[in-house]
């Protein structure tokens, strides 16, 4: 009896493995000082070089859903979300320019869902009022004057004097603030490619099978949360997935260059002196965690003999200043700012009656407070007061017959305001390269 055998070739097997990569709270950098950070992409890059080199391997698609944290408004909230986006989006384009095409993005900037599972597998003290909430406040709503207010967010902000929010900021909202990079692809299991080992993927790697791409991935954040858990108890690393077939070769991994536009330096306007008839123009440079260093120049020259009036000045302001930032804006450059400076002025000031003239320098110094106010993306408004010293000589003298008669020398130190400021400023952004 004659037998024939006929073998079926299996179909390519698919894969899906998925990327977290976090941020810090109102920045869409990629940094690697973010807990797991520096892993996930070294094993995402690992991944799609693999992928671009290996024949048993083809890329189906490449989903960036990435996600922030509800403390902002809406629009806010939605830049935030598409500039990490494009961040993320941009760097794996750089790297791997082969798998554009593939790339598609999901911007969610209020997911509350997400909070809602969160807060399910949470151990927080007002879990129940928190479900309840969610659950039964709605997100936004109209008020008297026709504008969309924010009202699930305001209830829990309040609730429980601030302490609900508290809990919510430390134990959730961080896990919220974060893209997910899912990677699908197949792997043909007939065929057979030389020089390939075995090696476990680690850390930070969440492996789903079966998952939609753009859902909510409540799984992720138990399985990290564990992770955690697990590595306070034991500092090996933790191992997830199943063995993935790499080359001998070691795959190139990219380093972690990211472009973003960030505040490089700001001219300035102070409106509060241009009111007293002193045109003003200043410079701020900025520089990374909120600080800055600038100065100010200042020059009046008006004057009318014939009246004997007489309003000049010129001089000069040195100053640093350190911004906390706001969590309603992704500029660093914002918010509270506490600083120092440093001045220099000369003057003459006459109105028709005794005048009073410093021919030389005088000079002083102190500290300021202030608060500012983003505009949109290059304008804003900034509101500082100033106290301190300021100290020289001064001399007093009268017109008299078409004469400038003196009368006095004086000297002065004065202990108190020294400067106020309304500027309005118009930021210059520099394209900045982060490792």
């Amino acid at each position: 009896m004659l037998s024939v055998g006929v073998a079926l070739a299996a179909e390519p097997e698919e894969r899906t493995q998925v990327f977290a990569v976090y941020y810090e709270q109102g920045s869409y950098e990629i940094t690697y000082k973010m807990p797991g950070n520096r892993a996930a992409l070294h094993d995402l890059d690992s991944l799609l070089y693999r992928i671009a080199s290996d024949a048993t391997m083809s890329l189906v698609r490449v989903n960036i859903t990435s996600s922030v944290s509800p403390e902002g408004t809406v629009d806010q909230n939605n830049r935030l979300a598409a500039g990490r986006n494009s961040n993320l989006r941009d760097r794996i384009l750089r790297y791997h320019p082969e798998v554009d095409g593939f790339v598609g993005s999901i911007a969610v900037y209020n997911d509350w869902e997400n909070i809602y599972q969160s807060v399910l597998a949470s151990h927080l003290p007002e879990k129940d009022d928190i479900i309840d909430i969610i659950e039964n406040i709605p997100e936004y709503r109209l008020n008297g004057s026709y504008q969309i207010t924010s009202v699930r967010l305001k209830t829990l902000m309040s609730h429980n004097g601030g302490r609900t929010w508290e809990h919510i900021q430390k134990e959730i909202f961080p896990k919220l603030r974060r893209s997910l990079v899912t990677v699908v692809y197949t792997v043909d299991p007939d065929a057979v490619q030389p020089g390939v080992k075995t090696i476990i993927q680690r850390d930070t790697v969440y492996i789903f099978r079966d998952r939609p791409v753009a859902g909510n991935y409540p799984d992720a954040m138990q399985a990290q949360s564990s992770r955690e858990e697990s590595a306070q108890r034991d500092n090996s690393a933790w191992n997830v997935g199943e063995p993935v077939p790499v080359p001998v070769q070691d795959a190139p991994v990219a380093p972690l260059y990211v472009s973003s536009y960030r505040p490089s330096f700001a001219i300035r306007l102070n409106a509060a002196y241009l009111a007293a008839l002193v045109p003003n123009l200043g410079v701020e440079f900025r520089f990374g965690n909120g600080w800055a260093v600038g100065g100010t120049y200042v020059h009046a020259w008006w004057k009318n003999v014939e009246q004997n009036r007489f309003w000049q000045t010129y001089g000069g302001e040195v100053n640093a200043r350190k911004y906390f930032g706001t969590r309603r804006s992704d500029n660093p450059f914002s918010g509270h700012h506490v600083g120092a400076y440093g001045q220099m002025i000369t003057y003459d000031f006459e109105l028709g009656g005794l005048g009073y003239q410093a021919p030389k320098p005088n000079w002083g110094g102190g500290i300021d407070y202030g608060y500012t106010l983003p505009l949109g993306k290059h304008w804003g408004l900034d509101f500082s007061v100033g106290v301190g010293v300021l100290a020289g000589e001064y001399k007093l003298y009268e017109p008299i017959g078409g004469h400038y008669v003196w009368k006095e020398t004086r000297n002065r130190i004065w202990f108190g305001p020294t400067k106020v400021e309304i500027t309005i400023f118009y930021q210059i952004l520099s394209r900045k390269r982060v490792r």
